[in-house]
Order: structure tokens, then C-alpha cells, then sequence
């Protein structure tokens, strides 16, 4: 089935091709070949997003605190870097959500639950 066709037919009935149970899981996982199918990137994608927001956080700190040294007021480029920090912060919450919910796993080894609530 090609792209477009199977997204519709997942979007129509999303249990549709899914594994029914764990035991269909761990019996898929363990075939040859199938590692990568079962590997979980999870912990990769929350890391990778904590630290780009650790270091987000940092830098403007930093500059806010270089402004305030410098007795230079703040203008509208901190206010957009602060509305940025701001949107970045929603992103890596809606991040750690969706890693929660199954980002990061293969389609096959995600609930069904999970997958209705990414479809929506």
C-alpha cells in the first residue's frame, strides 16, 4: 500500500494492521530483523529535548543578565527571545507528552489507545 492509501486506511480504522496483543509484540520482536522495528528511541528524544531546553534557558539568561550589566535596557529583541523561550518551553511540554503517549516507538508496538489519541 502506498503512503497517501495506508494513511487514509489507518486514519479510518487505526487498529487496523496492529498488533493485538504483547504477546503478538514479543513474538514480532523476537524474529530476525525486527530490532529495529522494536527499538525504543524514547529516552533519546526526551534527553535530546531537555538538554536543547536546559541550554535555551541558559543563553537567554545570560543575555538578559550581560543587558542588565551593561545598564542597556531591554528593547524589543529581548522581548521576542523571551516570547520565543516562551514557545519553546510549549513544544517541549507537548514533546514530553507525546513521548509519554508513544513518539518514538514503531507504529506496531504502540497501544491502541495511544495511537487514537496521536491521530486525532
Amino acid at each position: 500500500m502506498e503512503g497517501m492509501a495506508m494513511a487514509s486506511a489507518i486514519a479510518n480504522a487505526p487498529e487496523a494492521g496492529m498488533a493485538t496483543s504483547m504477546a503478538e509484540i514479543r513474538n514480532m520482536c523476537s524474529l530476525p530483523g525486527m530490532e529495529k522495528m522494536c527499538a525504543d528511541t524514547t529516552d533519546i528524544l526526551v534527553v535530546a529535548c531537555a538538554a536543547l531546553l536546559v541550554l535555551s534557558t541558559t543563553a537567554v539568561i545570560l543575555r538578559l543578565v550581560a543587558r542588565k550589566l551593561s545598564t542597556v535596557a531591554l528593547w524589543w529583541d529581548d522581548m521576542t527571545i523571551l516570547l520565543s523561550l516562551a514557545v519553546s518551553y510549549a513544544c517541549s511540554a507537548l514533546t514530553f507528552v507525546d513521548a509519554d503517549i508513544g513518539v518514538g516507538r514503531h507504529f506496531e508496538t504502540v497501544s491502541q489507545s495511544s495511537v487514537n489519541l496521536l491521530f486525532k
